[in-house]
This record gives C-alpha cells, sequence and structure tokens, in this order.
C-alpha cells in the first residue's frame, strides 16, 4: 500500500502501514521500506511490534476440540433421550474464522481504505467543485445590433458577446450606453443593468430579478444616456431584442 513516506507523521496512516506489514499484504519492495524505517523509527517499530503481538493472540485463541461419543447400550439410549437436556442453539459462526489470516487482513485492508478516503477527504482532494448554476443563453437581434446573451442564475452575471459589437452599437460614445431590460408583457419594465465602456459586455443582474430571468422572457436592448435610463424605463432607441431561451 502506500509506504513511500518513510518518514510520515501521520500515526493513523503509520498504523496502517504496520498491520499490512504484519498481515503480509505488502509487496516485497515495500516490505522492504517497512524494515528498514523500523530501523530508525523506535515509534513506528513499537507499532509494529504491538500489531504482532495482536496477531499472535489471535493466532493462539484455542480451539474447540470434539469428543469422541460414547457408546451406549441400546436399552438406555430410550431413557437418556428423555433425560438429555435440550441444547442451546448458537450461532452458526466457526469460531475458526477469528484465526484466520485471511479474515484479518481483510479487517486491515477495510480499515486502511477508511482511513486513507478520511485522509483525502480532509486534505481537499475529493473537494466537490463549486457549482455555477443554470445557464440561459438568448439570441438579441435587430435592424442595428445582434448580440447573443449567456446568463448564469447562480451569479447572476449575463454577458453580451460580442462585446466588440456592442461598443461599436450605432450611437454608443463616451455619453451614451447601452441598458438591457426584462421586458413583460402587460407590465413595466425592469432594468437588468447597463453595459458602458468599462463593463466589457457584463452586467450582473440584481438579486430581486433573477428569479424572474428564465426560459420565455422578453428581453430588450436600449440605447440610453450614460449611466443608464433616468425615468428607469427605456427612453432612448431599441437596438435588439430576443427571448431568454430561444
Amino acid at each position: 500500500m502506500t509506504t513511500e513516506n518513510a518518514k510520515s507523521g501521520d500515526s493513523r496512516l503509520d498504523q496502517v502501514i504496520a498491520g499490512e506489514y504484519v498481515l503480509g499484504v505488502l509487496s516485497p519492495e515495500d516490505r522492504q521500506k517497512v524494515e528498514a524505517r523500523m530501523t530508525l523509527d523506535r515509534n513506528f517499530a513499537a507499532m509494529v511490534d504491538h500489531w504482532r503481538s495482536n496477531m499472535l493472540t489471535v493466532d493462539q485463541t484455542p480451539r474447540p476440540t470434539r469428543r469422541a461419543p460414547r457408546r451406549a447400550s441400546p436399552f438406555a439410549e430410550p431413557m437418556a433421550a428423555r433425560a438429555r437436556p435440550q441444547r442451546e442453539r448458537v450461532p452458526v459462526f466457526n469460531v475458526a474464522i477469528w484465526n484466520s489470516a485471511a479474515f484479518w487482513r481483510g479487517v486491515a485492508c477495510v480499515a486502511t481504505i477508511g482511513l486513507l478516503a478520511t485522509g483525502l477527504s480532509q486534505s481537499g482532494l475529493f473537494a466537490t467543485a463549486p457549482t455555477r448554476g443554470l445557464t440561459t443563453s438568448l439570441d438579441l437581434a435587430g435592424s442595428d445590433l445582434a448580440l447573443t446573451a449567456r446568463y448564469e442564475s447562480e451569479s447572476g452575471r449575463l454577458r453580451l458577446a460580442p462585446v466588440a459589437a456592442a461598443a461599436s452599437a450605432p450611437g454608443v460614445s463616451d455619453a451614451k450606453s447601452l441598458e438591457v431590460w426584462l421586458t413583460p408583457e402587460g407590465a413595466a419594465p425592469v432594468s437588468l443593468g447597463v453595459v458602458n465602456a468599462n463593463s466589457h459586455g457584463e452586467i450582473v443582474v440584481p438579486k430581486a430579478v433573477r428569479t424572474r430571468l428564465r426560459d420565455g422572457a422578453p428581453i430588450t436592448v436600449s440605447l440610453e444616456p450614460a449611466g443608464g435610463s433616468p425615468t428607469g424605463a427605456p427612453t432612448g432607441k431599441i437596438l435588439s431584442s430576443g427571448i431568454a431561451g430561444r
């Protein structure tokens, strides 16, 4: 198993290595590494001795012996059958299994896997990657501007592409900005954010609006004064529009 680090400070891992050495499940190369470490590390050598003493105790467990049945007189058999007490049922579990090296090797392997899994989990090696949430794509088309938008529900980020097209849209300058709107039918428009020269085509949708930005939601891009509409509704020219998820 794992014996590459001859001076590992992890006592749990050292216990596993010592147990595997005593149980004989290590490769010849790993056994040589363990034996070399035992000559240098007294604490590790004590672990190996402890495992040996435990296994010696298990191996020397007395096994039950069977006595030869006595021959009884055929005339006494009915009387003996009536007088014989009912034998207590015992679990069908062979006591000899406790003396089986294969059994204890299996136990050690299971313990090894458990300890290694715990150590790797605590080290963060198998840490779950953070989820980015659902994504929604939409095409925004119009006579003046065609864009593709990608929205991530986890972060609330909405990216317009190509960025160059958004920055060079007709009428866009330092004094103008693009503003993205949620324009539900029969309801007031809601601003999703303002795209300006410094935003690189990306906006962060307000949290209060994110639940409404789903498939089928109508999106509109308008040309507004720098910083966005002063009225809370589109005031400039509509450059493009589309439906989320389509």
